[in-house]
């Protein structure tokens, strides 16, 4: 459910190895670890939660004006009442965190 669209291509970061020979000869750890440069870094590589993070992509797309902000990490309202389906919302969520449904008559 995730738009690759809207997220750059980040690759893993690589963390360094001894070699063969080094590992023969001791019991120091095989998989070093990463600085703090490249912690943050991957730290912030989007691993699709699907929770929403507020980028406004849904507000700033309705049409019908069914979308009300509730405020810094208080996601969004929707209003059913005002909303015609269009489907715009969710084809904009980057991460997959809106479903359309179909109402059952």
């Amino acid at each position: 459910m995730l738009n690759t669209w809207y997220y750059s291509d980040a690759p893993r970061t690589v963390r360094p190895m001894l070699s063969v020979m080094r590992r023969q000869s001791g019991f120091a750890e095989i998989i070093g670890d990463i600085d703090q440069e490249n912690a943050t870094f991957e730290a912030r590589r989007c691993l699709s939660c699907g929770n929403c993070f507020e980028c406004d992509n849904c507000y700033g797309v309705c049409p019908d004006n069914a979308i009300r902000k509730l405020g810094p990490g208080n996601r969004f309202e929707f209003k059913y009442d005002y909303c015609k389906g269009c489907g715009l919302c969710p084809s904009e969520c980057p991460c997959g965190a809106i479903m359309m449904i179909p109402e059952e008559i």
